[in-house]
């Protein structure tokens, strides 16, 4: 992980300096500055920093694969009774969510029309902003997949 790398992985999941410190794990006073320092070269970057920095990345598309990737996946259970449909979120934050009747207590939950609910069953990256926000971009593309299949 170098320096650039670290900037660039920080801007494209929308993370501050302070709290890209603290999902790195970095608590303290000089958490921020410490960031701030591996950014610009004057600190080295730690094998365990460099590591979960490298994971998050994974979660950030870069150039053409940006493009192909895409940023919702919408799939089924079918060999489960209940055949749920799951919309899962390819990029940072990656989380995996239930298409529901209602809303799931204790869960983010996102609706476009109050009838079905994305409801977040596991986050696989700890989310930087509103999560909400992210889920509800989910739930709109999942009402615009489900509205395509209606019209075919």
């Amino acid at each position: 992980m170098t320096p650039f790398e670290l900037k660039h992985l920080r801007r494209a999941i929308g993370a501050s300096v302070a709290r890209m410190a603290e999902l790195l794990g970095l608590d303290g006073d000089n958490a921020a500055d410490s960031v701030r320092k591996m950014e610009n070269g004057s600190r080295p970057i730690s094998g365990p920093i460099a590591r979960l920095a490298k994971y998050m990345q994974e979660g950030v598309a870069e150039g053409g694969m940006s493009a192909a990737l895409p940023e919702f996946v919408i799939c089924s259970d079918m060999a489960d009774d209940i055949q749920l449909e799951w919309v899962f979120h390819t990029r940072y934050p990656r989380f995996l969510a239930a298409v529901t009747d209602e809303p799931v207590d204790g869960t983010v939950c996102a609706s476009l029309d109050n009838l079905e609910w994305l409801s977040v069953a596991m986050w696989i990256d700890e989310p930087v902003g509103d999560p909400v926000e992210c889920v509800t971009r989910a739930a709109v593309a999942f009402a615009d997949y489900t509205e395509a299949a209606m019209n075919d």
